[in-house]
């Protein structure tokens, strides 16, 4: 019901001893959440008569005895024992029939109990915008990576802000740079922590940077009550103001943002979703990174730019294409497969073994009429071929049967008259003739040749198959000339007859309807075998065999009778490769859904077959996408950052002056204020003699009537959330920025009233160190819950190895984007198996324990000559009370090596459980794993399945990412084949030097460290 404050410090005479002891500073405190649930449930008072008894100083027995009996009634319970009396504590399996009252008492370390309690959630709007016009800038003395930079800007846009980043991101460094720039801006902070060295750690960074004195850490309000005296004793007494010149300051704060605002604004776009989600840089650095796989230029003349819209959409249907193309043309690879004729719809609208028969039974009929109709041209063709080579043959044996009667009526006119038979026939011998018979029949045989010789004329004038030139005007009793012309004209004909195959051959290659020989009679015929044709094709078509129509021009019967035979060479190798139809169908149907410019995409891909395909489409698409988009305001000139470090630089080294100087301004009208209307208080809290004025009042006084000169004189106030509610809420101050860190392990309850507290409201965690992850409980995630943007850290500031950054980012997800240290993890981590005995009934392990005590002796002193931080980590609390028992033993008995021991606990030497390393950074953790074999045949404890919990992987990453110099790590976990973890469970998939089970991720790693 109360808990006593008091002191135990280890004994220096005797080992193993412990002294107790209480003063006068020592309180008494109420349990108050043991009160508050009275309260709750009973509708008592007990909260209020407690606070009272405690602040009255009057709890004695008779007092606290009245109040046990009160609550004792309140609940029914039955008193065993003597009142005042302690007792142990009673153990009993079950439930008791009725309540008990057992006076006992436990010794232990508690938390600070807050005395007020708020239940009930605030009404909060998650995105209501602050009063940003009332900051003037959003610089700080502390130099910024972007991320952090952009926090500060929402903290003062936004009521409300969370940020998130890992152990390392620098949070609490971001929280001192807020603070910082509200000071500048004359703002007044609250930051909250349960981690003292959280906040030790945000105020040093203050005093690094000579504001100091404007802040305070109030731990303890009554035990921090002297500090705070002589802290306000010496602002109150510090009258002189530093080297400030306003208007200096104003011209270089109008420099410094007005080259920033360029630089952030060029930030901003790049960093703005430029392709989906990716960023202009996010982009760039996917192009570049494809660009070294597959060069752009494979596709660069294969693609038509025009043909593709270049927007995130179209992107992923082309990359979801050509993962599930690639496969599939590998094991189908051709795109002018015979079957890609096919109509769509054999795909589409039926399954596999319906397509198949469906296709079956068009290709076998149209095949059976294309092969008919094919005869019937072959048999037209044939038949008007010997016509008319019979027709020419005729032709040429009528004009030869000429050629012999004039040859032969030649050689017997020659034989009967002579010689003079070819001389041609003068008057005189006209003359002559009509009184001689032998002249008239010499006469008469001339003109029968000349008349056979017009008949020839005639007939070939008739048909001119052939080009041979008569004489216009001719005798035709002219018997040398007949003989000449006749020999000429046997040689032209039988020229002509040689060439008769060509001509018929040339004549049926042009044959159609209307180019039919004159002299035959074919018209019919071949009018109906284009008719066929034409009709067939318009069958063919209706079928829907084919995705695309078939349709010729073709005039002439033979390339009609070609285009048929192309159509049933497309029927038989349709009808051959339908043995492919099942592999082919699957590749089809892939590839009728995909769009048209995935197909353009995969069409190409399939053709150049690169190594990687998405890589070679993602520099190409990459490359004409930025073409495209980019835009000038991307970039900037040098002169601006060449001006935004040397102005920032400027400002930052005149920020100290102006924030003292404004502050000292503010704290003077405050104070002359206070010591007019509270001449007393002031002499109290601000006066020379204020230790022992005060030592009589009660802090929390001050912090209720004067918070206004309190804050003036110390405008950032750093504290627990347990004063924070039961102290600094009292005074209804409203303070301008109210920051809080580690808020992921602050129960939600003891920071609902920060709320009402903050104009601005800041909220820093890390949801991946919550030693409550399934709970849920914490204000992180209460601001998360309804709906607060957060804001991630995402660079990494420990000056750690570069195995370890890339480490923690595998295996934690922290930041990777840093400054390189140019330190190797190699030198810098140490990893023993010690092969040491777990003990699962007291969780200790006696050799870990005894090499992490070894490695002290390791450890040198820095080039200042001073020891660095080290830190001792354990899986299990018993290991690290084992530890810290022996290094007491160490110190008391003085055994070896006790002077350095002592050094390195004053140089910050601390032993810890995993969780209890949040807020600590160390430079040097030794780390003991603890667990290991529990007996000789080398089982491994259950235990071990801690770590494949949420809670057990937090605790690991805590752990994992408090060094920054170097890493011991003693572990006792035997090799890949000696392993068998009780109970059949999967071994802990986090832990690296346990080879088994599922642990490639850490395991990869620390190999790369030599570990």
């Amino acid at each position: 019901m109360f808990v006593w404050q008091i002191s135990l410090e280890p004994s220096q005479q005797h080992a193993d001893q412990w002294q107790i002891q209480r003063s006068d500073t020592h309180t008494v405190q109420p349990n108050y959440p043991f009160f508050h649930l009275l309260d709750a449930l009973h509708h008592t008072d007990y909260s209020r008569t407690a606070q009272q008894v405690i602040e009255g100083k009057g709890l004695n027995v008779k007092d606290f005895g009245e109040l046990c009996e009160a609550v004792r009634q309140s609940l029914g319970l039955v008193e065993d024992g003597l009142p005042l009396s302690i007792q142990p504590f009673e153990r009993w399996e079950g439930e008791r029939v009725s309540g008990r009252l057992l006076w006992s008492a436990v010794a232990g370390m508690f938390p600070s109990l807050p005395r007020t309690q708020v239940t009930q959630p605030p009404a909060v709007a998650p995105d209501l915008p602050a009063d940003y016009a009332s900051w003037t800038h959003s610089f700080s003395m502390l130099p910024l990576d972007p991320s952090q930079r952009s926090v500060i800007g929402a903290v003062q846009r936004n009521a409300l802000t969370v940020v998130e980043g890992s152990s390392g991101s620098g949070k609490t460094y971001l929280i001192s740079a807020i603070a910082m720039s509200a000071l500048s801006n004359g703002k007044k902070c609250l930051v909250v922590s349960k981690s003292i060295n959280s906040l030790r750690r945000a105020q040093k960074f203050l005093l690094e940077k000579g504001v100091g004195e404007l802040s305070f850490v109030v731990r303890d309000l009554e035990g921090d009550k002297l500090m705070l005296a002589d802290m306000l004793r010496m602002s109150a007494d510090s009258k002189n103001k530093a080297s400030y010149n306003p208007e200096l300051f104003k011209t270089v704060l109008n420099k410094t943002q007005r080259e920033q605002g360029k630089l952030d604004q060029a930030w901003v776009d790049i960093h703005l979703p430029f392709f989906g989600e990716l960023s202009f840089t996010d982009t760039v650095g996917r192009f570049l990174r494809a660009n070294r796989t597959e060069g752009k230029d494979l596709l660069l003349s294969q693609l038509n730019p025009s043909d593709f819209s270049f927007n995130l959409t179209e992107y992923d249907e082309i990359v979801e294409a050509i993962y599930a193309s690639e496969p599939l043309f590998r094991r189908f690879p051709t795109l002018h497969h015979p079957l890609n004729r096919l109509n769509h719809k054999v795909f589409n609208d039926y399954d596999k073994d319906k397509g198949r028969a469906w296709t079956e039974g068009q290709v076998r009929t149209l095949l059976a009429k294309a092969t008919a109709l094919h005869h019937r041209f072959i048999g037209q063709t044939n038949d008007y071929d010997e016509s008319l080579h019979d027709h020419f043959e005729q032709y040429y044996n009528d004009l030869a049967l000429y050629i012999k009667r004039i040859q032969n009526g030649l050689e017997d006119g020659v034989i009967r008259f002579g010689p003079d038979f070819e001389k041609p026939i003068s008057s005189g011998e006209k003359l002559y003739g009509v009184f001689s018979e032998k002249y008239k029949e010499l006469v008469a045989a001339k003109e029968r040749i000349g008349g056979i010789f017009d008949e020839m004329r005639q007939v070939y004038g008739l048909r001119r198959y052939f080009e041979f030139d008569f004489p216009a005007h001719f005798d035709n009793r002219n018997i040398r000339k007949i003989s000449e012309l006749t020999k000429d004209f046997d040689g032209a004909l039988k020229i002509w007859r040689r060439r008769v195959p060509s001509i018929v051959r040339e004549d049926v290659r042009r044959l159609n309807a209307k180019s039919i020989h004159s002299e035959l009679d074919f018209r019919e015929q071949i009018r109906d075998l284009e008719t066929a044709l034409d009709a067939y094709l318009e069958e063919f078509n209706a079928a829907g065999l084919y995705q695309d129509a078939l349709k010729h021009e073709m005039l002439t019967i033979p390339k009609r009778q070609e285009f048929l035979e192309d159509v049933i060479a497309r029927l038989e190798d349709t009808q051959f490769y339908l043995r492919d139809f099942d592999d082919f169908c699957i590749w089809q149907k892939h590839w009728l859904a995909l769009a048209p410019a995935a197909q353009k995409t995969v069409r190409t891909l399939c053709k150049i077959k690169p190594q990687n395909w998405q890589a070679a489409f993602e520099s190409w698409y990459l490359h004409h996408l930025l073409q495209k988009e980019f835009r000038p305001d991307f970039l900037w000139d040098e002169d601006t950052l060449t001006n935004v470090s040397i102005y920032g630089r400027e400002l930052r080294q005149m920020l100290p002056a102006q924030i003292s100087s404004q502050w000292q301004d503010r704290k003077n009208t405050a104070l002359r204020g206070m010591k007019s209307s509270f001449s007393k208080d002031y002499k109290n809290w601000f006066g020379k003699d204020n230790r022992t004025l005060s030592a009589n009042l009660k802090a929390e006084e001050l912090f209720h009537k004067h918070i206004l000169p309190l804050t003036e004189t110390l405008p950032v106030l750093l504290t627990t959330p347990e004063v924070a509610l039961d102290v600094v809420q009292l005074s209804k101050m409203q303070f301008d920025v109210v920051l809080v860190d580690e808020a992921h392990n602050i129960p939600k309850q003891e920071c609902f009233h920060l709320f009402s507290m903050a104009k601005h409201l800041v909220v820093f965690g890390d949801a991946r160190q919550d030693m409550t992850p399934f709970e849920e409980d914490d204000i992180l995630e209460f601001c998360k819950g309804i709906g607060a943007k957060s804001h991630q850290l995402d660079y990494q500031h420990q000056d750690t190895p570069e195995g370890w950054i890339r480490f923690n980012k595998i295996a934690f997800g922290t930041p990777f984007k840093r400054t390189p240290s140019g330190r190797s993890a190699l030198d810098s981590t140490v990893v023993v198996n010690v092969e040491g005995r777990y003990d699962e009934h007291t969780g200790t392990n006696e050799a870990e324990a005894r090499q992490i005590i070894d490695w002290l002796n390791f450890i040198e002193p820095t080039p200042s000559n001073t020891y660095p931080v080290v830190g001792i980590a354990c899986a299990t609390v018993q290991q690290r009370d084992l530890i810290a028992a022996q290094l007491l033993r160490i110190r008391q008995k003085k055994m070896a090596g006790w002077e350095k021991i002592q050094q390195l606990y004053l140089n910050g030497l601390g032993v810890y459980q995993f969780a209890e390393l949040q807020g600590q950074h160390v430079d040097v953790l030794l780390l003991s794993l603890t667990h290991g074999t529990t007996d000789a045949q080398g089982t491994l404890t259950r235990h071990l399945h801690f770590w494949n919990s949420q809670l057990g992987f937090n605790q690991l990453h805590v752990v994992l990412t408090r060094a920054t110099q170097k890493f011991y790590i003693a572990h006792s976990i035997p090799g890949r084949t000696a392993l068998g973890v009780g109970g059949g469970q999967k071994f802990p998939r986090h832990l690296y030097p346990f080879p088994p089970g599922n642990l490639r991720r850490l395991h990869t790693v620390w190999r790369s460290r030599g570990c």
